[in-house]
């Protein structure tokens, strides 16, 4: 077997469950189980690593990690959307949701006049029971009014589409490598300090109107984002 089959075969056991988070892989066992040179089965274990699937304690030895959860950024779908569409069950814990006057720069992001009235929106976010994102919205409460009497703990893109006609049709969104607070820490499971990927967005109805300012703090060791890049045609 080449090392390239060998490292998916393997891929494909550890994203199936097959082989479970914690377990101990060596070059050895590689070695005697698939039939392969000693440097081709640490080229596997280093593949492996590249892909977040295992951790390297040397050039011998690995653990399998958790496979991380990807995020599209390519696709204004919500959490729930792209999670259910990954195969995972997407779950929410409404921590705080109130009708606040917008702080300037929320107010500025969203092209509102100087206190104008928002819904905050707070909520940890989980894929198949495991907290991922802690999650921060604002909404402008005259397009969504009573919005946070609805309950909040399904899909909110799905509320504003259903209840207000309303949704996302793009996004602008910015990345930022940022340490966990200690509330970050506390509602995600995490030491304070962990790295966390800070996503802040802009979302804009069909019309190209704000219609939510996001900050979601995912874990740095359970999350991976997926962008694309088209070359720009020169005239």
């Amino acid at each position: 077997m080449r090392p390239f089959e060998l490292e998916e075969a393997i891929a494909e056991r550890i994203v199936g469950g097959d082989i479970r988070p914690g377990q101990r892989m060596t070059d050895r066992e590689l070695v005697k189980d698939h039939d392969v040179g000693r440097l081709a089965a640490r080229q596997v274990l280093a593949a492996l690593s590249r892909r977040g699937l295992v951790e390297l304690r040397d050039h011998h030895e690995a653990i399998v990690t958790r496979p991380k959860v990807e995020h599209d950024l390519r696709n204004p779908a919500g959490f729930s959307e792209q999670m259910a569409a990954a195969g995972l069950e997407p779950a929410s814990k409404l921590i705080a949701a109130d009708v606040v006057v917008a702080p300037p720069a929320i107010a500025a992001a969203l092209e509102l006049e100087p206190h104008a009235r928002v819904a905050k929106i707070e909520r940890v976010r989980y894929a198949s029971k495991v907290a991922l994102v802690s999650e921060e919205a604002w909404l402008p409460d005259e397009l969504f009014p009573e919005l946070v009497s609805l309950g909040l703990r399904d899909s909110l893109y799905t509320l504003m589409r259903d209840c207000y006609a309303r949704g996302p049709a793009r996004a602008v969104e910015r990345l930022e490598a940022v340490p966990a607070r200690a509330i970050d820490a506390e509602r995600l499971k995490v030491p304070e300090g962990s790295p966390l990927m800070l996503v802040e967005r802009i979302a804009y109805d069909e019309e190209g109107t704000p219609i939510e300012f996001g900050r979601d703090r995912f874990r740095g060791d359970r999350a991976r984002f997926v962008s694309q890049t088209v070359p720009r045609v020169s005239a």
